[in-house]
Order: structure tokens, then C-alpha cells, then sequence
């Protein structure tokens, strides 16, 4: 993490924004065949169905920020105004109505948006263009990312994302006075977009026990992390107001099997989802819409595949702590792996899904990063221009692919 001189140079800024075109060039490649797809799945449901987002007038932007994000349904326990605004600016005021072309095309804006932050972030990291640019391409055209960019229902993964990095990228440079108003705005913005842009203070502290040079800084950013819990309160009190008077919403067994295992299998199948989300960002070959009962078995003490999986996560968070002090950026990408995961994961409580790969959305920017990081440590980076590459290419030729597959619940079955 040493600075280089490269970032001295004069052409640094030009090289950026070259890089900044060349990921924009291949996200457009891989996501090429979403902007004819329908509508699927929840899609169907949040575009075609929600009279909120028909017409900008007074009474619908109240029903949005005053019902739940799946009325007139009233079980769904969620509250996402933003994204719910989000198809509103589809539907009304750039006139899409329920042809899903313009939801597409503004997924994939925000997913261009994120694949920057991305970028902005490896560069921090790395501090010279060319990683920074090879770990936002893999991430721009992974697969995993596929329900989010193109299924237009993983809107509030995009929102929630972006919120999240920039939030992060805007506490890591801290500039100008005005910075905790911006941090609170953000950080509102991303968890009324979805629950899970919650993990941002949880990024900020692990930013700083990576990054910060001493106690004092830590303790000087209490503003920024004051600002960010107020958005958490803010958005306890408004799901409180608008969720307190519905029904308390009824998990669905056939959704989550875990629901009804013990407390032991329950966890140790949630490390083994944890484990084939490893597995899916290394090959993401076994792409699924539905991980729903009997997709992944319940974990007992003879299965195998637990274990290794539970293997597989001790070494890795061993191997980040034990080397701490000499391996800074080892231990901040497993630690937000770790935190962008937790909320889905399983473990601290269950959720209404086991598995999803818009669950790793958030969480495979770390993974992109780490893959990049090591390539460029093997035998000195010699080739890492080369695997990079081949990955980029293979990942997008399956990202293209898959885009199909979201065209309609027949093209998912």
C-alpha cells in the first residue's frame, strides 16, 4: 500500500478516465442483450403492478413513502421508498409505463456508476491505474452481478451499492467541511433503497482499523460515524411508522428451509452457502434464479461439504488476522467481504432466502479486488495481465449469456 510515483505523474488523470471509458465499453459488452429483455419474477410485480408509480402527483410519492415497498401486499416486512421513487422517475418522467427497455437501460446506468466507484476504490488500494482498473473490469463483468444488472427487481441492490461505496469512498478521503452532511444523505438515501446499506458503518470502522494512522484519527471521525447511526435511526423510526401497524410478516419454510432446523444445522448450512458463494465467484457456471427448498441441502454432522466450507472461512479469517500488522489490505478485503455478506448470511438471524447471487452483489467487489491482488503478487504479477484477461473475457461471454435467461419466467425455468 505503499503510494507509487506513478500517481505523481501528469498523465495519471488521463489514464483514469481512459479506464474510466474502457469499463464502461465492457460492462456495455457483457450487458448488450439486457436492454430487449421483459419482465420476470418480481419485475413483474414492482413495474406492471404498482399504480404508485403511474404518475408524479402528490398523493402516489405520499403512498410511497407511507406504505411498504410490495403494497397493497402487506406481509412483506420492507420499506424502500427510494427504490420504489426510482420506478417512479421510470415509469412517469421518463414515460416507460411498463415497457421495461428504460428500467433496463437505467439498471445498467447504475451498474455503470458502481463499476466506477469500484474503480475509484481499487485505486485507493492499489494507488496506480492498472490494478485498479483490472479488478473493476472482473467485477464489471462477473456473472454474479447478472440478477442484480438484469433483473430490473435488483434496482435496490444497485441503489444500496452505490450508496455503500460511495459512502465509503467519500469517508476515506474526507474532504471539505461539508463532508458528514453528504455522509448522512448518502447513507439515508442507500438504506431506504434496501436494509443492507446498513453494512456502510460497519465498512467505515473496518476502514479505519486498516487504514488509520493511530487512535487519534479514529477518534477525530466521530462525526462521520454519528452522522451514518443517525441514518439507521432515522430509518428505524420511519419502518417503526409505516411497518409497526401491519402484520408481523410469516416466514416462509419452502424459502428458507433453515427456518425449521435446529441451531446447529441452521448455521452450519448457512457456512455451507457461504462456501458455494466462493465456489460461484470462482466458476460461476451453476447460475440459479430459485435456491429455494432441497437446492441446498440442510447441513448435519455427515456432510462433507460444511465442513469444508467451514474449512475454507476459518483459514481465510486466520489468515487476515494473523497477518494484520504486515498484510493491511488482506484484512480490510476479508473483512468486507465478511460485513457486505453478514445481513444475508444467515447466521446472525435467518431471512426469507438461504441463497441468492444478488446477495453477492455487494460482497464480490472484495473478491475482484482480492483476485487481482494476488494475481499481481504470484511470481511477481508477471501474469497478471494475461489471467485477467482470460477471466474477463469467459466471465462476460457467460454474463452475455445469462442475460437471456432473465428475459421471462419461462427463459428462468
Amino acid at each position: 500500500l505503499k503510494p507509487s510515483q506513478s500517481r505523481k505523474n501528469a498523465s495519471v488523470p488521463f489514464s483514469k478516465w481512459k479506464a474510466r471509458a474502457a469499463l464502461v465499453a465492457l460492462a456495455l459488452a457483457a450487458y448488450a442483450g439486457s436492454f430487449g429483455l421483459g419482465l420476470a419474477q418480481d419485475s413483474k410485480v414492482i413495474v406492471a403492478q404498482d399504480a404508485r408509480i403511474r404518475e408524479v402527483t402528490t398523493e402516489n410519492i405520499k403512498l410511497i413513502l407511507t406504505r411498504n415497498y410490495w403494497w397493497p401486499k402487506t406481509g412483506d416486512g420492507l420499506y424502500r421508498p427510494v427504490t420504489t421513487l426510482s420506478l417512479l422517475f421510470n415509469s412517469a418522467v421518463l414515460g416507460n409505463g411498463t415497457s421495461p427497455a428504460g428500467y433496463h437501460a437505467v439498471n445498467f446506468l447504475l451498474h455503470a456508476i458502481n463499476v466506477w466507484l469500484v474503480f475509484e476504490l481499487a485505486f485507493l488500494l492499489f494507488r496506480t491505474v492498472q490494478p485498479a482498473f483490472f479488478a473493476a473490469a472482473l467485477w464489471a463483468v462477473h456473472p454474479i452481478c447478472t440478477e442484480s444488472v438484469a433483473g430490473i427487481a435488483g434496482r435496490a441492490d444497485l441503489l444500496a451499492a452505490m450508496a455503500v461505496l460511495g459512502g465509503l469512498l467519500l469517508y476515506a478521503k474526507r474532504q471539505g467541511y461539508w463532508v458528514t452532511a453528504c455522509l448522512f444523505a448518502i447513507a439515508t438515501a442507500g438504506v431506504f433503497s434496501k436494509e443492507s446499506a446498513a453494512v456502510l458503518l460497519g465498512l467505515m470502522l473496518l476502514w479505519d482499523l486498516s487504514f488509520a494512522d493511530g487512535k487519534p484519527r479514529l477518534l477525530a471521525s466521530w462525526p462521520a460515524y454519528a452522522a451514518v447511526a443517525a441514518s439507521l435511526v432515522v430509518l428505524a423510526w420511519a419502518r417503526h411508522a409505516v411497518l409497526g401497524p401491519l402484520p408481523v410478516p410469516q416466514a416462509v419454510f419452502v424459502d428458507n428451509p433453515i427456518l425449521g432446523a435446529d441451531f446447529f444445522t441452521a448455521r452450519l448450512t448457512a457456512i455451507k452457502v457461504i462456501g458455494l458463494d466462493l465456489w460461484l465467484l470462482l466458476f460461476p457456471l451453476g447460475l440459479s434464479s430459485d435456491r429455494s427448498y432441497n437446492q441446498v441441502r440442510l447441513s448435519a454432522w455427515s456432510d462433507p461439504w460444511a465442513w469444508v466450507a467451514l474449512l475454507v472461512v476459518v483459514a481465510i479469517l486466520a489468515l487476515a488476522f494473523t497477518r494484520y500488522r504486515r498484510d493491511r489490505l488482506a484484512f480490510w478485503l476479508a473483512g468486507f467481504f465478511a460485513i457486505a455478506l453478514l445481513p444475508t448470511a444467515n447466521l446472525l438471524f435467518p431471512i426469507g432466502a438461504l441463497m441468492a447471487e444478488r446477495f453477492l452483489y455487494l460482497p464480490s467487489v472484495a473478491f475482484a479486488i482480492a483476485l487481482v491482488a494476488l494475481l499481481s503478487r504470484l511470481k511477481g504479477g508477471r501474469h497478471t495481465v494475461t489471467v485477467v484477461t482470460v477471466l474477463a473475457v469467459l466471465y462476460a461471454g457467460r454474463t452475455f449469456a445469462r442475460n437471456f435467461a432473465w428475459n421471462s419466467d419461462l427463459t428462468l425455468a
